[in-house]
């Protein structure tokens, strides 16, 4: 596990928070100076540059807030010997701490946080440092090789299946995804929704019979979303229960017309 107190370039003699907040500090007051250019008058090479190394610099970004949203949430975790940092600051949960303290939306917070969960150095029930469940994940983000995206990939589609394959074959999974969306097998980097694709083909050789959802996740899938469009129309998304789904599914072969006659 990493356990790094100084970045490089600060004074070694500095305390923890003198340096990550100079740093942070020192990043933003350059970055500030990106306002100043106009994409407008650059040639097209340097444009995609530009744009790319932006990229670079978002990715290093993400996978600090990673960590840091970690950590808020083992502060957060009172049954940890903590006194609940969320709750001190009138949070409901560290996702919501996170929310608040960076401005980003609910959904954003909380893709950092599930991510957090399984690419962040964890602490054992009995306060023991423990390495993230997905540890080249958590390394890649650290090193700004990936950010939230891929990282999201890895272990949104590896996660769920790992009680039911080899470490060895989710080690090897892991290790093939993270080296597409890097170039690390000579080939150029894959998006984050190719990788997506890849990891789902992975996922359906290594668990091809997977597990099939309880009637009671089922039921907890249940949601209805209403969404009032622009002409004043509604929209109305969600996700039945099979129970319900009976309900309101149209009876269209002879066999459940007469059951409903019969019924009726």
């Amino acid at each position: 596990m990493r356990n790094e107190t100084a970045a490089q370039g600060f004074d070694p003699n500095e305390g923890a928070d003198a340096v990550a907040v100079r740093a942070a500090e020192k990043l933003l007051a350059d970055a500030a100076e990106l306002t100043h250019i106009d994409p407008a008058t650059l040639s097209s090479d340097e444009l995609l540059t530009y744009t790319g190394l932006l990229g670079n610099i978002t990715r290093v970004v993400e996978g600090q807030q990673v960590a840091n949203v970690g950590d808020i949430a083992r502060r957060s975790d009172v049954d940890a010997g903590f006194t609940g940092l969320a709750a001190r600051h009138g949070s409901r949960s560290p996702a919501v701490l996170f929310e608040k303290v960076t401005g980003v939306k609910n959904s954003t917070a909380y893709r950092y946080a599930r991510v957090a969960e399984d690419a962040a150095p964890r602490v054992s029930d009995t306060g023991l440092p423990l390495d993230p469940i997905f540890a080249k994940t958590a390394e890649h983000l650290h090193d700004g090789r990936i950010g939230l995206d891929v990282a999201e990939v890895v272990t949104s589609l590896l996660g769920p299946v790992r009680a039911r394959v080899a470490p060895e074959n989710l080690d090897w999974a892991e290790e093939k995804l993270l080296g597409n969306a890097t170039g690390a097998f000579g080939k150029a980097p894959v998006s984050a929704e190719t990788l997506r694709r890849q990891a789902r083909l992975f996922v359906s050789v290594m668990d091809p019979d997977g597990v099939a959802p309880s009637a009671e996740e089922l039921h907890e899938a249940r949601k209805l979303v209403f969404r009032h469009l622009d002409d004043g129309s509604l929209k109305i998304a969600g996700t039945l229960s099979p129970e319900q789904a009976v309900q309101i599914t149209p009876c269209s072969t002879p066999t459940c017309r007469q059951e409903l006659r019969r019924r009726s």
